[in-house]
């Protein structure tokens, strides 16, 4: 057969006649295993983990994704007990330490400021809140409010004020010359030295820390840069009370107000607002939005929560509880089965009136002649035995939930969880320095020590920022008994400082010392008793040395009484 030579569009058209015809013996529309389209009938030969047949009944959105941990944190014993524990035992208390510089009155100072700012943003409970929406949603978007002093510069701090003198002419030709104040923008230098020292003496530190809905909150991340694209998308309760306000309500305008302005201007053109991400970005005002997330990748927008790994547990368990639940409805009323052996049709029939009778009447007596057979079918014998399914299903909640039954109970113990603890006080630790060292300390107390200037340089020449460090008390989980009486040991032998002791025991080294300093010599001091003893064993021996209470207490005695000096005259 002769060679036909084929143009390009030709060869093209059977290749892609030749990928359809593959594609449909494969299975169609590139479906692993079969026909792809075939879901909704539940076709066997498809096989896919994330599209399953009840793929559906899983949330499709953040919004629904929250509101189902939040119910399932309401109604679930168990999710609810495991998301408060890994809630409160982290923070269970949380305090400002003194910072480390070398002037003491000054380190005092950088303390009270930064302890008035926590107080006005409610740090405490913040990080309290955002514990909890990091264990339950795995992701929580902190928006911290600076105070803005972008409005607040004098012009003087802009411009120079340069006189010129300028000809006029009147009405009759006269020329008349009058001075005239023109500005001249400043240097960069200039400016920024003078807005610098007006922001360290202006600046007040954050005014409020608020966590945002992550629903409403839009990121993007791009692959060769560590920079986050964030938008928050406004509510619509948040655009009316903008609306109301324009109209004149009162109770709406004092709401507008306390939203920051850069926020009141973008619900009020409408679309996405955006966020900064870094408090670096603006130096008259360092607002900003932090994500902190759980498990998250570099490469992925949004953290996962612990509750994701059991969603289809907990799905299971609900499935379980409605069918239960429809069994007992319809087994309130018990099944009566009633016969008599041989009976006949009008004795049936007889019978059937004097039980309906019965049942309507508590004191009707049913009388027959012939045996009667009475059995009642309850709720009990028709429940489903779910015992063994829930015993499964509870453990691999505890597993993904990272906690133990009898840690919730309150049952364990240090020997029989050792390991178990271990494990948890590592997580709690990791995530202690995540919130103390990446959150406040780096995002939060770090510009606000620079915009105050609370710096000094080391013996290198470099700037280091003062500013004071969260301290946590000591994990409940851990026991330290054996530890601590080691580095005891080592202190008392003179091996090891104090201060070790100290951070054991979560204590600050420089407020002991200052307590220390201050009860020395007083009621407080722990030789105090000591020394009043001793003050009193002197005051006795001087006492007993030049008064006559010897004689005293021999003539109240009945003693003869014979003084040193006697005895000795009374030898020779």
């Amino acid at each position: 057969m002769p060679k036909v030579k084929l143009t390009k569009l030709e060869k093209q058209a059977r290749r892609e006649s030749q990928s359809i015809r593959m594609a449909s013996a494969y299975g169609g529309n590139g479906a692993f295993g079969g026909s792809g389209a075939d879901i909704a009938t539940g076709n066997s030969s498809f096989y896919s983990p994330q599209l399953s047949t009840d793929f559906l009944e899983l949330p499709q959105s953040e919004r629904e994704k929250r509101e189902l941990f939040r119910f399932w944190y309401t109604r679930h014993p168990i999710v609810g007990a495991a998301i408060d524990f890994h809630t409160d035992v982290p923070m269970s208390k949380v305090r400002l330490s003194l910072p480390k510089g070398k002037d003491e009155k000054r380190n005092k100072e950088i303390l009270a400021f930064f302890q008035r700012m926590s107080d006005r943003v409610n740090l405490f409970q913040s990080l309290y809140d955002i514990t909890h929406e990091y264990w339950l949603h795995g992701n929580v978007f902190i928006f911290c409010e600076d105070h803005d002093l972008s409005d607040d510069i004098p012009e003087e701090f802009l411009y120079d004020y340069e006189e010129e003198q300028v000809g006029e002419l009147e009405y009759d030709g006269n020329e008349i010359k009058k001075t005239v104040m023109n500005k001249v923008p400043k240097s960069k230098e200039q400016k920024e030295e003078l807005i610098r020292k007006y922001v360290q003496k202006k600046y007040d530190g954050y005014q409020r820390i608020q966590i945002l809905p992550p629903e409403q909150i839009k990121i993007e991340t791009y692959q060769y840069t560590n920079r986050i694209k964030m938008e928050l998308i406004p509510s619509e309760k948040d655009k009316s009370a903008i609306i109301e306000a324009q109209d004149g309500n009162a109770q709406s305008a004092r709401i507008a107000d306390d939203i920051p302005n850069e926020i009141r201007k973008s619900l009020i053109e409408g679309g996405s607002i955006p966020l900064n991400t870094s408090p670096y970005d603006d130096f008259l005002c360092s607002s900003f939005c932090y994500h902190l997330s759980h498990k998250r990748s570099p490469y992925d927008e949004r953290g996962i929560s612990i509750l994701e790994r059991c969603l289809t547990t907990l799905l299971y368990q609900d499935k379980l509880r409605q069918a239960q639940t429809s069994i007992a409805s319809r087994a309130m009323t018990p099944k009566r089965v009633i016969w008599a052996d041989k009976a006949s049709v009008m004795d049936v029939e007889d019978l059937r009136a004097q039980i309906d009778q019965a049942l309507i009447d508590p004191d009707y007596s049913i009388i027959t002649n012939y045996e009667v057979h009475w059995d009642e079918i309850g709720s009990r014998d028709r429940l489903l035995d779910l015992a063994s399914e829930y015993e499964s299903t509870n453990k691999l909640l505890y597993i993904g939930l990272r906690i133990t039954e009898s840690m919730l109970t309150g049952e364990s113990t240090y020997t029989g969880e050792r390991i178990h603890l271990d494990v948890m006080n590592t997580m709690y630790l990791l995530y202690r320095e995540q919130v103390a060292g990446s959150f406040v300390e780096e995002n939060l107390f770090k510009p606000v020590a620079e915009k105050k200037g609370f710096w000094e340089e080391d013996e290198f020449g470099n700037k280091i920022l003062l500013y004071p460090k969260l301290q946590f008390t000591r994990l409940a989980l851990r026991d330290n008994s054996e530890l601590s009486d080691y580095m005891f040991n080592l202190y008392q032998k003179g091996s090891l400082p104090v201060e070790y002791i100290y951070e054991l025991l979560n204590i600050d080294p420089g407020d002991a010392h200052e307590l220390l300093k201050r009860d020395l010599f007083t009621v407080k001091d722990s030789t105090f008793n000591e020394f009043l003893r001793n003050v009193m064993q002197a005051s006795a021996a001087d006492i007993a040395q030049n008064s006559n209470i010897s004689e005293v207490i021999s003539e109240n005695s009945g003693l003869q009484y014979t003084s040193t000096d006697k005895k000795e005259e009374s030898r020779f």
